[in-house]
This record gives structure tokens, sequence and C-alpha cells, in this order.
């Protein structure tokens, strides 16, 4: 469903060879479609890492039900409460690419690198 294609999209963002930082958010309070897509998107990403998204907010991610969010971060990622926060909920992560890892990926047919 709509978490497949958001696992679709935040890939292909970070496929870009010259890509530094991604901020993934949804108006979503599903874990589907917030930490799980982090989670899927992240172990086919590993030059990636999740970074701390607005740090002085005190509601985080939440690892949920299953085995799903095992092994990442979610403290790093935001979420928003409807009830607390007063919104219709939100969800924030961040990806950060690891420091040396973008030189050398391996473009797909049809994109360009850096041009010189």
């Amino acid at each position: 469903a709509i978490a497949s294609f958001q696992k679709r999209i935040l890939s292909h963002a970070l496929s870009f060879p010259s890509v530094e930082r991604v901020v993934y958010s949804t108006c979503s309070v599903h874990d589907e479609e917030n930490e799980h897509v982090v989670a899927d998107v992240l172990a086919s990403n590993p030059e990636f890492v999740l970074m701390k998204a607005l740090p002085e907010w005190q509601r985080r991610g939440r690892h949920g039900k299953g085995a799903k969010t095992k092994g990442i971060e979610v403290t790093n990622c935001v979420r928003a409460d409807p009830v607390k926060d007063l919104t219709t909920g939100f969800f924030v992560a961040v990806f950060e690419r690891r420091r040396g890892r973008n030189k050398g990926k391996r473009l797909r047919e049809g994109e360009h690198g850096p041009q010189t």
C-alpha cells in the first residue's frame, strides 16, 4: 500500500550520488508509514545513518510492535501526537550519508554523475 510507495520514493531520494542529507516526513501517526519505512530503508542503504531530528522536541519515535524497528535509533525520529501536540500528527526522520561513502556509488541507467 502506501508504505511500499513511501519506501520507493525515499530510497530513490537516497540514491543520488551527491545527496548528503534527506528529511523524511509524513503527516501520519502509523508505525508502518513511519518507523517501519525508516527501518527498511536504512537496512537497504547502509551508507546512511539516522540523525537526531529537532533535538528539543520531546516526543520521539517508537519501536512499535514486532522486530521491524530493531537496531535503529528511533529516538532520533520526531513524532507529534494529535492530542498532546494539538496537531493531526506528524513524523520526521533525518538521513545523513556517512562521511566518505558518497564516492563511487554506482549509477543506474539514465542517471548522471557530477558534472566536471
